[in-house]
C-alpha cells in the first residue's frame, strides 16, 4: 500500500497490460477527520504528457487503481496525483512517479515457423 505522505515511485505495468495490477493508496492522511464525505479523484499524466482522471474504487480508507491498456500504452515515466474535493476545498497528494516498462512484441497471434534444419 502506498503512503501518500511520502514521495513514491510505482511500477504500473508493461506496455499494453490491462487491469493486471491493483495499486492501493492509503488516503487516510488526505481525508483525516475533517473531510469524511469528500470526493476522491486520481489524475494520471502519461509519459507523453496527456493527463486525465483514472477510474478508481474506494473502501475503508484505501483508494485502488487498476491501470488499463490506455494507461500503459506509452513507455516511460508518468505521474499520478490524488485529489480530495469537498465543495470549494481542494487538497492534493504528493505526486507519485509511475513507471511503464517496454514489453516484448505485442500482437503475436501464432508462433513463427521453427528455423529450418541444415
Amino acid at each position: 500500500m502506498i503512503d501518500l505522505t511520502k514521495v513514491a515511485t510505482v511500477f504500473i505495468g508493461r506496455r499494453g497490460e490491462h487491469h493486471f495490477r491493483k495499486i492501493e493508496f492509503d488516503v487516510s492522511s488526505l481525508l483525516g477527520d475533517e473531510y469524511p464525505g469528500t470526493a476522491l479523484n486520481a489524475i494520471y499524466k502519461r509519459p507523453d504528457g496527456i493527463a486525465y482522471p483514472v477510474v478508481t474504487s474506494y473502501a475503508d480508507g484505501v483508494l485502488t487503481w487498476s491501470p488499463n491498456s490506455a494507461d500503459t500504452e506509452i513507455v516511460g515515466v508518468g505521474r499520478l496525483e490524488i485529489r480530495v474535493v469537498q465543495g470549494e476545498v481542494v487538497g492534493k497528494s504528493v505526486r507519485i512517479l509511475t513507471i511503464v516498462e517496454e514489453a516484448l512484441v505485442d500482437g503475436i497471434v501464432e508462433p513463427p515457423e521453427p528455423p529450418a534444419q541444415e
